[in-house]
């Protein structure tokens, strides 16, 4: 457990100087460039050169500690599946492939070892890291940071999506995986056989077939993510009265802009005049979702 401690004490570390460089980016623009402090100028570069160095240490060394801390659970989870396993009736084996037990045993345990490898790690580092920005975004100006935070849920709806999918498709891909190693597995232990009987092309289709199902989920996830969410900015009230600066345009240059996307793309609409947005014909489709932002004008 120390050790887990210590890797945690660097993730927060690894957090913090990720997001010290913006406030020492505002002291550049600050002290060097308006109250022209050349000591300054000498300071900063050194300091985020140190920041960098200690971070690159910091990081090295949570690796390590890390990587040490899941093979060891890699290990022992590995060998209570295979215990596990051993104790199952004998109809689990009937209806099981000893090819898919060996990739659930050896691959499917690796898979969980990266990603808690992966996502303890970095969810430490990005926590820290947010909550730090999100500190002097609040500093600086409020107002802004209350707006990025009443956009933020909506950011999480496509993201969550994207992320169900790539479960699904990892999930499809383990299984082919399971399918793939059962083959080899069947082909090379009865290799006296399949010579015997001439049955090497079966054999090689067999494996082809499975071999090319592997590619369909990364190619389905790939598709999927081409045609991101379409965010579009419609600000009328900040033109109301300077239309010869910027006239205020007509619901057809949207949906002339929109014809570049195929329908089915979902639109988030951020405008500072929904009520015109609603009373559009175009925008009451359910691809669209209407949110307001304040109006800039009245500040």
């Amino acid at each position: 457990m120390a050790r887990m401690y210590l890797a945690i004490f660097f993730s927060v570390i690894v957090g913090i100087i990720a997001t010290s460089p913006v406030p020492i980016i505002q002291k550049t623009f600050d002290s060097i460039f308006t109250e022209k402090d050349y000591f300054m100028l000498k300071v900063i570069p050194l300091a985020l050169v140190a920041l960098y160095v200690l971070k690159a240490i910091l990081m090295y060394a949570q690796n390590l500690i890390m990587f040490g801390i899941s093979w060891e659970l890699v290990v022992q989870f590995r060998e209570k599946l295979f215990v596990h396993i051993h104790r199952l009736p004998f109809g689990f084996f009937e209806n099981n492939e000893t090819g898919k037990l060996i990739s659930r045993i050896n691959n499917d345990v690796a898979i969980m070892q990266s990603t808690v490898t992966r996502l303890l790690k970095e969810f430490l580092q990005n926590s820290v890291t947010l909550i730090g920005l999100m500190i002097f975004v609040f500093y600086l100006k409020w107002d802004w940071a209350l707006m990025a935070l009443i956009v933020f849920p909506v950011m999480i709806f496509p993201v969550s999506n994207i992320g169900r999918k790539l479960k699904k498709f990892s999930h499809k891909g383990q299984e082919i995986l399971g399918n793939i190693n059962a083959t080899i597995l069947e082909s090379f232990s009865g290799i006296k056989i399949v010579r015997a009987f001439g049955l090497e092309p079966r054999e090689l289709s067999k494996f082809k077939n499975y071999n090319d199902d592997y590619l369909k989920p990364c190619k389905e996830y790939i598709d999927s993510i081409e045609t991101p969410p379409i965010f579009l900015h419609i600000r009328q009230a900040d033109n109301i009265g300077r239309e010869q600066f910027h006239p205020i345009l007509p619901i057809s240059y949207f949906e002339d802009a929109l014809k570049n996307w195929s329908d089915d793309v979902p639109c988030f609409v951020f405008t500072d005049d929904i009520d015109w947005c609603k009373s559009q014909e175009f925008f009451k489709q359910d691809r669209f979702c209407l949110l307001y932002t304040s109006d800039a004008a009245d500040e």
